[in-house]
């Protein structure tokens, strides 16, 4: 399941990129960041509900730390014998424990890196408050730099985690879409699919948006009842060993799309195919999203995009790079993206996703199901 060489390795680098930054020490407080950098994977890092967990990183691998809480210690001495020390903390919080083990290294004068995007300001106040005197770094940057790439571990699990998609759209397709269906009864029945097939679970829970809610983005499936007629846009991934996919495919239900919705369907996969036909290593991020606006453009659909081209996804489902055209990070080989675009209206819209890993000379697509309008 975890290699500790790729652990170590992992490590390694980290410790390296910190300290040609002159830091001293890292707090690592993300569930994904716990997963990448120790193979720790607890109830919360599906749930994410409780204070965090800290993993402290010092300049060498015997100064690794691990703060659980007493709950969990048992088990982190069982299941990860491999990190140097096992400090659980009592308590509704970790950061007085953390502030020992750092003033213990001797590094409460020194220059200490947290994530940004995994602490809230309340904790990084208190931490600031139990170590005064050290100059605090966002490391959140140097991270995502590391994980953007993929080892070929990360990428076998990548692979299955989109294999398991296919298999779940392919069941949804042939057995639970159906009309008088409630969205939410859909996306349940898809979840007990996803967990059959072999998933940890959804990598977010399923959108099933139908009719009108179609042109909606960022919503969840709700209690509407699914009509003949109706598109439905289905949006949705899956974990595997923690990796995510994520994927979205059009469906029209008992009847054929008017001219005007085929148009605007063709038009949503043109675009799509666009920000594909883009990728490659030593291409910027934002070149992807400016060729996918472009085909709009020329195809007439410019004012119906609302999104960005995609993003990176791995151990989270929305990783950098941002697709985008603020972002101008250099893809490189084995960076895996989710790559979408969509034509959106009043009453319907049209989003296609793919899933790629980033070679040389282009793109290897994850999905093996067709980039396709779906008719029930």
């Amino acid at each position: 399941m975890f290699d500790i060489s790729e652990y170590k390795e992992r490590l390694k680098r980290l410790i390296e990129a910190l300290m040609s930054k002159e830091v001293d020490v890292a707090i690592i407080s993300s569930w994904e960041n716990l997963n990448y950098f120790a193979g720790i994977i607890t109830m919360y890092s599906r749930s994410r509900a409780i204070e965090s967990m800290p993993l402290i990183i010092g300049k060498s691998m015997e100064e690794i730390f691990f703060v659980p809480t007493m709950m969990f210690s048992t088990a982190a001495k069982f299941e990860y014998p491999y990190i140097p020390y096992v400090r659980p903390y009592t308590g509704p919080q970790p950061w007085r424990t953390v502030a020992q083990i750092i003033k213990e290294l001797g590094f409460n004068k020194a220059r200490i890196a947290f994530e940004g995007s995994g602490i809230s300001a309340g904790n990084l106040e208190t931490l600031k408050r139990l170590l005064p005197e050290a100059d605090f770094l966002d490391c959140t940057p140097i991270i995502s730099e590391i994980r953007s790439v993929k080892s070929p571990r990360e990428l076998v699990y990548i692979e299955k985690s989109c294999k398991i998609t296919d298999r779940v759209l392919e069941r949804t397709l042939q057995d639970i879409l159906r009309p008088d269906k409630t969205e939410l009864s859909v996306a349940a029945e898809m979840i007990k699919v996803i967990m059959e097939e072999g998933a940890e679970g959804p990598s977010f829970y399923p959108q099933v948006i139908s009719g009108y809610r179609s042109a909606f983005l960022n919503v969840s499936s709700t209690n509407k009842i699914i009509k003949n007629g109706d598109i439905v846009m289905l949006d949705f991934g899956v974990s595997y060993n923690g990796y995510c996919s994520d994927t979205a495919r059009p469906v029209i239900l008992g009847t054929k799309l008017s001219s005007e919705q085929r148009k605007a369907c063709e038009a949503a996969l043109e675009i799509t195919n666009a920000a594909l036909q883009t990728i490659k290593a030593g291409v910027k991020a934002s070149d992807v999203d400016n060729n996918a606006i472009l085909k709009a453009h020329e195809l007439g659909y410019s004012k119906y995009i609302r999104h960005h081209s995609g993003h990176g996804i791995g151990l989270n489902v929305w990783e950098p790079p941002a697709l985008a055209e603020f972002d101008n990070t250099i893809l490189k080989e084995n960076m895996t993206l989710a790559v979408e675009q969509g034509v959106y209206f009043e009453n319907y819209g049209f989003r296609f996703e793919q899933n790629v890993i980033v070679t040389r000379n282009g793109c290897r697509s994850l999905f093996k199901t067709d980039m396709t309008l779906f008719r029930i």
